[in-house]
């Protein structure tokens, strides 16, 4: 059986500043991510996958998907990714 019990210290944890979403990403090992997603507004709202990405990638996609200010950052535990002083995720186009 397969037992997990994580939280977002030393993982990342993002909350949206307008809407009630969020995205973690939850490091299983080495290139392994969990990535869970709230949408309180779609159905389903819910969504949990594993993903396989590089640092490298997984830094670039949310600064891609996260960035332009509304997104902050409660833990960034990943190299790549720039935030503002306010914690908020500085997108490409910043």
């Amino acid at each position: 059986m397969f037992e997990l019990n994580e939280t977002e210290r030393g993982n990342i944890l993002l909350t949206h500043d307008e809407e009630f979403y969020l995205n973690s990403y939850t490091r299983l090992c080495d290139n392994r991510w969990l990535e869970v997603s709230f949408r309180s507004d779609n159905y389903p709202a819910y969504n949990v996958q594993t993903i396989n990405v590089t640092d490298t990638e997984l830094a670039a996609h949310i600064t891609r998907e996260f960035g332009g200010g509304l997104w902050y950052a409660r833990k960034m535990n990943l190299d790549g990714v720039k935030i503002d002083e306010s914690n908020h995720v500085i997108g490409y186009e910043d």
